[in-house]
């Protein structure tokens, strides 16, 4: 009799959390694009990506990043793999005038923390945005982003995701069933993302801490962009860095010298 009541009671609470997901997804409103927005990508957004051993898709990766024509890319490597980090960069095939936005930094311990913490100080611009060496971004994600801050309230805004499936692994020959069941999870969480921040939003905000290596936000609230076009990505957010102190030590991050891929690194005020 238990089994019998256990399932009838998971199957109420899916239908019910599905109705409610339904629900707060219908009153998900993006935020739009405005004529004079306060932030732009050329004078506003540094991006931070972390690396030790990238895929050669990187390559492909900084392709899509620069064209969203940002302030500045901050690529962070630990130190033994700088040279191969360089290599990649030079032999990318970028366009000069976007190869100089790159500037290498490396981390004196092997961790994302404090690739994340040597990046997050060194950058320029009022809004970082953070990319996975994997992530891939359509031309137009930042400019789709930055809106979110035109909100005083919102400290932290992440896209909606995608996955993207090779044109050689696009038959059930060839996909493993993990690829297609995380595949289908990955779509799947968008709606569900998007229930949240209506729910969060109907609710005057939601209290975080962004997702920044030792440091606090202030009360904030968290919003999403769902009219943004949808990158190829598992892990991508743009984050403001006016409502975050980061707290690290000049230790963690160091700056390779005589490159026109490096700047030294400045502490976070």
């Amino acid at each position: 009799m238990a089994a019998p009541l256990t399932l009838a009671v998971f199957w109420r609470w899916g239908r019910i959390d599905n109705k409610l997901t339904a629900h707060y997804h219908s009153q998900h409103k993006p935020a739009p694009l405005i004529e004079s927005p306060r932030y732009v990508p050329d004078k506003d957004v540094g991006i931070v990506v972390c690396t030790v051993d990238p895929l050669l898709v990187f390559q492909s990766c900084l392709h899509t990043w620069l064209p969203n024509e940002p302030l500045e890319l901050l690529t962070v490597t630990r130190g033994p793999q700088e040279a191969c980090i360089r290599a990649l960069i030079e032999s990318a095939g970028l366009p000069r005038e976007e190869q100089q936005k790159i500037r290498l930094l490396t981390a004196a311990r092997k961790s994302k923390r404090g690739q994340l913490a040597c990046g997050i100080r060194a950058a320029q611009g009022a809004i970082i945005a953070t990319a996975d060496n994997h992530i891939a971004w359509p031309p137009t994600f930042l400019r789709h982003m930055l809106p979110c801050f035109e909100d005083a309230h919102v400290g932290a805004a992440c896209p909606p995701i995608g996955v993207h499936i090779p044109a050689e692994r696009r038959s059930a020959d060839a996909i493993t069933p993990w690829e297609a069941a995380a595949a289908r999870t990955a779509f799947r969480c968008n709606p569900a993302l998007e229930a949240a921040y209506a729910a969060a939003r109907r609710r005057g905000g939601a209290g975080c801490s962004q997702a920044l290596p030792r440091c606090t936000a202030r009360r904030s609230r968290v919003t999403s962009a769902s009219s943004t076009p949808t990158p190829t990505t598992t892990g991508s957010a743009a984050t403001s860095s006016r409502s975050a102190t980061t707290r690290t030590s000049p230790a963690d991050c160091s700056a390779t010298a005589g490159s026109s891929l490096s700047r030294p690194c400045r502490r976070a005020r």
